[in-house]
């Protein structure tokens, strides 16, 4: 067993720097810590790095502390690695960075994480923003192994009683795709939610969407369902409108395969006891 301690404490004026160094070795383990602390005035910075080797795995911690008045910054950054890190291929990788930020009421959080293994990646980015009463939180998340990938994002936006969310789901395999987009919306008493799928496998694709708008009593939801298979083309489409006792129904179904069309339309209108149906079929054939 064997260490080394190196301290270097420097003044001048209100300015001081403290270097820290411990070096430690053991049989093939051995470990480098270094710490560095900066002060100049109300400024403070703090450096700290810790590298450890043991056989072929090499361990990397940094972390940076800089405040300045109501300022603040912390960076963290950890990167672990087992066989050669500078090949980066085949073996294990994982890279973390964390960075927060604090100025006033402000205060910023981002969060990155990475991973390696084999053909198979991982990203996790998250990012947090917040000043008085508003807050943004961003998330990513991107998975990828062969031919397969996933990703997911999603965002908060929250400002006084105002809301919003957005995600968004991309997964791809082969010739294989899918993309869910959820927005929601909602400020006092109204609320907004968008929801869009899209799926496609080779010549196949199917499109979702629906949108709610609440606000106080009134609702209204519409649906669009689009499915596309070489030729063949169907079209869905509901609209739902509600206001204390009233409510209505659109809904519409397009039908295409070659040069033949087929549109249903239906309206219902619900008021009290009162019912209205109306329903309309519209079939048209060409030929040669």
């Amino acid at each position: 067993m064997r260490k080394l301690s190196l301290a270097i404490l420097e003044r001048f004026g209100g300015y001081e720097t403290l270097s820290l160094a411990i070096l430690e070795r053991s049989g093939g383990y051995e470990t480098l810590s270094l710490a560095i602390l900066v002060r100049s005035g109300s400024y403070e910075t703090l450096s700290l790095a810790i590298l450890v080797r043991s056989g072929g795995y090499e361990t990397l911690s940094l972390a940076i502390l800089e405040g300045s008045d109501g300022y603040e910054t912390l960076s963290l950054a950890i990167l672990e690695g087992s066989g050669a890190i500078l090949e980066r291929s085949g073996g294990y990788e994982t890279l973390s960075l964390a960075i927060l930020e604090r100025s006033g009421g402000y205060e910023t959080l981002s969060l990155a994480i990475l991973e390696r293994s084999g053909g198979y990646e991982t990203l996790s980015l998250a990012i947090l923003e917040g000043s008085d009463g508003y807050e943004t939180l961003s998330l990513a998340i991107l998975e990828g192994s062969g031919g397969y990938e996933t990703l997911s994002l999603a965002i908060l936006v929250r400002s006084g009683g105002y809301e919003t969310l957005s995600l968004a789901i991309l997964v791809r395999s082969g010739g294989y795709e899918t993309l869910s987009l959820a927005i929601l919306e909602g400020s006092g008493g109204y609320e907004t939610l968008s929801l869009a799928i899209l799926e496609g496998s080779g010549g196949y694709e199917t499109l979702s969407l629906a949108i709610l708008v609440r606000s106080g009593g009134y609702e209204t939801l519409s649906s669009a369902i689009l499915e596309r298979f070489g030729g063949y083309e169907t079209l869905s489409l509901a609209i739902l409108e509600g206001s204390s006792g009233y409510e209505t129904l659109s809904l519409a179904i397009l039908v295409r395969s070659g040069g033949y069309e087929t549109l249903s339309l239906a309206i219902l209108v619900r008021s009290g006891g009162y019912e209205t149906l109306s329903l309309a079929i519209l079939v048209e054939v060409w030929r040669l």
